[in-house]
């Protein structure tokens, strides 16, 4: 499990409370950006879960550190991920924003293939990765 010590948690948010003061210049209170940043950020891993092949089954300690064990989602895992996607999408435009992200996070920014074998294709998810399946 990779949970932090309290003071890693607090100098982690600080941080990100200070860095995004030049991207979010109009909250001038550090603990509203911080929350902006956490559920865009929220929302674009929600949709790169979604999109991803695989997910982790069990990180076991190894002779070199961990070995994770994987298995592939299935069509309805993906559908279940969508559906979760979707209730916090309607209520949460920042959250939506992040799933947004999510497709040039996954097939841009880190070079992987998106799937989406079991997203409805009236879904907000769908919605979001259509121009990158082109």
């Amino acid at each position: 499990m990779w949970l932090l010590k309290p003071t890693q948690r607090d100098a982690f948010i600080t941080n990100i409370a200070i860095q995004t003061s030049s991207y979010i210049s109009d909250m001038e209170d550090p603990a509203d950006r911080f929350i902006i940043t956490a559920v865009l950020w929220a929302g674009c891993m929600g949709g790169t879960r979604a999109i991803r092949d695989k997910k982790v089954l069990d990180v076991i300690p190894a002779d070199n550190g961990q070995k994770i064990i994987e298995g592939h989602i299935s069509d309805a895992e993906r559908l279940a991920e969508n559906n979760k996607i979707e209730a916090l999408t309607a209520s949460d435009c920042l959250y939506r924003h992040g799933v947004e992200v999510s497709p040039i996070l996954r097939k841009t920014i880190r070079g992987q293939k998106i799937f989406y074998n079991g997203i409805p294709t009236n879904s907000t998810l769908m919605e979001f990765i259509k121009p990158f399946l082109e």
